[in-house]
């Protein structure tokens, strides 16, 4: 069998469609097609059952997030689902009860990790943005801060990413300065970005060091994480869930 690594970018879909192939009996599910939908950050095939219904398998990157950071997403939309009325990506459990399935297939490196939500219905809120739309997702993001305080303390298993500094991804590059970039920028653009990121870590620092009443927060929330259907709006993308303050 030819490594992955060599594969054309269709012959790795080809592979992950078989994975997902194989974790789709795990739900109560009469699947009648697996196709490919996106890749961004994870990859994602739509599926279809035969009454109709559709629903999306996210692929987790392990490049992106942790198991502990996928549970912390999976705890955050089980509680939206569960005491709000706000409209969100849903979850779909396994016939077992769980959320994420960790699997492998042959042809595949490193166990890859799953989950079916409900297939959002709607077009990006970005497609369409109007006096109104701004206006509702205003109390969306109300909503969900409200919730997300509410929530506290939370449980010690759920370990999200922190925002504790600006570039909070673990060993993430800031590449303005560096280059092939600085060309971009003149010295004392990078000069006030420097400036603007120290101060900002400072801050960060000294919010986690010395107060309590740090929350959930959608770490991606943004116009087109938002769909619009029937004048209502459907948040979505919550794996850059992580842990902050209402500040930020």
């Amino acid at each position: 069998m030819k490594p992955y690594q060599e594969l054309t970018n269709r012959g790795k879909l080809r592979r992950l469609r078989r994975l997902v192939i194989d974790v789709l009996p795990a739900y109560d599910l009469e699947v009648k097609t697996v196709r490919f939908f996106t890749k961004e950050t994870n990859t994602m095939f739509q599926v279809a059952t035969e009454s109709g219904e559709r629903y999306v398998m996210r692929i987790y990157s392990d490049e992106e997030t942790t198991l502990l950071e996928n549970q912390a997403e999976m705890f955050w939309l089980d509680a939206i689902i569960r005491d709000t009325d706000l409209k969100v990506c849903e979850p779909i459990r396994r016939k077992d009860g769980g959320y994420i399935t960790v699997a492998n297939v042959d042809g595949v490196p490193i166990e890859r990790r799953c989950v079916l939500f409900k297939w959002v219905p709607g077009r990006p809120l970005a497609e369409n943005l109007t006096p109104y739309g701004y206006y509702q997702l205003g109390q969306t993001l109300a909503k969900l801060h409200d919730h997300a305080q509410h929530l506290n303390p939370l449980p010690a298993s759920i370990q999200p990413k922190q925002w504790d500094k600006v570039f909070y991804y673990p060993g993430e590059p800031v590449v303005y300065n560096t280059s092939p970039y600085r060309q971009y920028f003149p010295p004392e653009r990078i000069a006030l970005l420097d400036e603007v990121i120290l101060r900002a870590d400072n801050l960060f620092q000294q919010l986690f060091a010395d107060r309590d009443g740090k929350m959930l927060i959608h770490g991606d929330l943004h116009f087109w994480n938002v769909h619009m259907y029937r004048g209502e709006l459907y948040v979505i993308d919550f794996e850059d869930v992580m842990l902050g303050y209402p500040i930020q």
